[in-house]
């Protein structure tokens, strides 16, 4: 009896349709049991704004940002269908990490075997990042999607030698690097990589790569307008070697076992390397790939940040991490020998998975409620609330609040945020009372105005709230 239905299960996980339906099934279930709340951060909200306008002006306001615009685009469309509410929204950044795993069980199975192919499905649900990512309204899970699949045609070209490989690793290439410039520099990378590896066949990477300067052409000066933007203003501070260090902290936290995290993924990576650079390692060239992509897109970001302006940021790592690592470390436990080491590190990703999904279950919260009550507790919709310049976190306030008296020392001319007024001394003969809310203990100071404390919100690992009434001395 026990072997009959040992003999169906297999049947049944060997059925690919069965597979592929029962990965989109948990994936799901595990990343929208994080819709339980009406959180969102300042990136969100921009986005959130952004899409209130039409395509003409998306494309314009994020020719004035630091993103290029398909994500912007594509949700735009997506909320004409399914509408702007904040679980739509959500639901938009898991479309595309299904696909990664539809990709994976279509085109890894095949091109690396199954042993590959499952150990990345049980890496990848079980990632911190990808937990984190699923259910952010950023652009980060769809670069994920993109760069993962220009690297799996691009490994798929390095096996195969076929038309159809460098087709597809073309266009996820051109959806990439116009959703996200990390993206763009792996891309320049990962063809870098691909013509030292094929190049006896470079002619065909060289005329994909022309296919993407091609289509890229009309940012292209947008792209140089933004740069000598950041040049003169971002909000990256400068990078050290302290900062260096602190990244797999902010990467990889999980509370009280983010030590243990780290270190068991450094080990598994400088086992994982160890393997790849032995002369009988299988896969070398596709471990390569992932790799250096990975590896060279980090330094590259960090260097430039180092040499010339802070443009790098610790999340921007994560869009290659989940794109390029996590088959990298697929790869190496698939191929281990031993079954039962092959087990053991999977079942630590398991635990590791577990803990992620407790702490990001955590860190949802619903602190909205509690900031809401607060703020009605001191505010109302007859009194005006002051932005100032440093702390555009607070402008979050204006998505719960759709209906109250916004003002700001900075001017949003060119932004989501053109319903927000410019503030001068007259707005006090307007309003009874005035408050500033600052976020994350920032300072206001102003020789004209006086601030009376109210009081504070603090959220935690999220933020803080401070709010203040202001008078005119």
């Amino acid at each position: 009896m026990k072997n009959f239905f040992i003999k169906i299960l297999d049947t049944i996980l060997n059925n690919r349709i069965f597979r592929i339906l029962s990965i989109i099934l948990l994936s799901s279930i595990i990343w929208i049991s994080f819709f339980k709340n009406s959180n969102i951060w300042y990136d969100e909200f921009y986005t959130i704004k952004i899409i209130d306008n039409n395509i003409k002006d998306i494309i314009s306001i994020t020719a004035n940002d630091v993103h290029p615009p398909l994500y912007y685009l594509l949700l735009k469309v997506y909320t004409l269908i399914f509408g702007t509410g904040l679980n739509p929204l959500k639901f938009f950044s898991i479309i595309p990490l299904v696909l990664i795993l539809i990709l994976n069980e279509f085109e890894v199975r095949k091109l690396l075997g199954k042993k590959i192919a499952n150990a990345f499905v049980i890496i990848f649900l079980s990632s911190a990042i990808v937990m984190e990512y699923a259910i952010e309204i950023r652009m980060y899970s769809w670069s994920m999607f993109f760069l993962y699949g220009m690297t799996l045609y691009a490994i798929k070209y390095c096996q195969k030698k076929d038309s159809l490989s460098i087709i597809l690793m073309t266009i996820f290439s051109i959806l990439g690097i116009y959703t996200h410039y990390y993206v763009l520099l792996s891309a320049v990378i990962l063809y870098l990589i691909m013509i030292l590896f094929n190049i006896k066949n470079f002619y065909k990477l060289l005329i994909s790569g022309l296919v993407n300067l091609v289509c890229y052409l009309p940012w292209i000066g947008i792209l140089f307008n933004q740069i000598i933007q950041v040049k003169q203003n971002f909000w990256i501070p400068e990078i050290t070697i302290s900062t260096i260090l602190k990244y797999p902290y902010y990467i990889f936290r999980l509370g009280n076992f983010t030590n243990a995290y780290i270190i068991f993924i450094s080990l598994i990576i400088i086992l994982a390397l160890y393997f790849i650079l032995k002369k009988e390692s299988k896969y070398k060239k596709e471990s390569l790939i992932c790799f250096i992509t990975f590896l060279a897109t980090c330094i590259i970001g960090i260097t430039i940040s180092i040499l010339v302006k802070p443009v790098f940021y610790a999340r921007y790592a994560s869009i290659s991490i989940v794109s390029c690592m996590i088959l990298f470390l697929s790869i190496y436990i698939g191929n281990i020998n031993s079954k039962r080491l092959r087990i053991i590190l999977l079942i630590l990703f398991v635990i590791f998975g577990i803990v992620s999904y407790s702490y990001r279950m955590h860190l949802e919260f619903d602190f909205s409620k509690e900031y809401i009550n607060t703020v009605n507790k001191y505010i109302n919709s007859d009194d005006a609330i002051l932005f100032t310049s440093n702390v555009e976190q607070s402008v979050i306030i204006s998505y719960y609040f759709e209906n109250y008296n916004y003002y700001t020392l900075k001017t949003y001319n060119n932004s989501p945020f053109k319903y927000i007024k410019d503030f001068n001394d007259d707005i006090f003969n307007q309003y009874e009372r005035i408050f500033i809310i600052l976020f994350n203990n920032s300072h206001y100071n102003d020789d004209e105005y006086l601030l009376e404390y109210i009081d504070t919100l603090d959220l935690g690992e999220w933020c803080t709230f401070d709010i203040y009434q202001i008078y005119k001395k």
